[in-house]
Parts: C-alpha cells; sequence; structure tokens
C-alpha cells in the first residue's frame, strides 16, 4: 500500500499543509502523533480531497481536475 505525507498531499492538492492538517485532524483525530510525521493511504487522501472540495473552496480550482495522486 502506497502512503503520502500531509506535505505531499498539500502539494499535490496545492493547497497549505495546515488545510490538510485540518481535515486530517477532523476526519482522523486519533492519527497524528506528535513528533511522527503522518501518512495518509490512498482512501484517506481521497476522502480528505473530496472534503476540500465540498468545504466550498473556491481557490482549489485544480482539485477537481486531479484524479489519481499516485
Amino acid at each position: 500500500m502506497t502512503y503520502m505525507s500531509v506535505r505531499a498531499v498539500s502539494e499535490a492538492l496545492n493547497c497549505h499543509v495546515d488545510t490538510v492538517n485540518s481535515w486530517v485532524k477532523k476526519l482522523y483525530p486519533d492519527l497524528p502523533k506528535n513528533g511522527i510525521a503522518t501518512q495518509l493511504d490512498e482512501e484517506q487522501v481521497t476522502e480528505i480531497k473530496v472534503a476540500i472540495q465540498n468545504s466550498g473552496r473556491t481557490d482549489l480550482r485544480n482539485v477537481s481536475q486531479l484524479q489519481n495522486v499516485y
């Protein structure tokens, strides 16, 4: 299984790392651990991508165009 860091997801979605971290904390509150880089699997990345799309943000035009970040 392939994993992506929060930074890699933010770069792929062209949004700020804090945006991805915020959604990780909302969707997966037990996942982030202090001092350990958070790794997300494909299902988690997809759920975060959809959440960002559905949040109504208009500055993420390329998110809807992102087919597969792997």
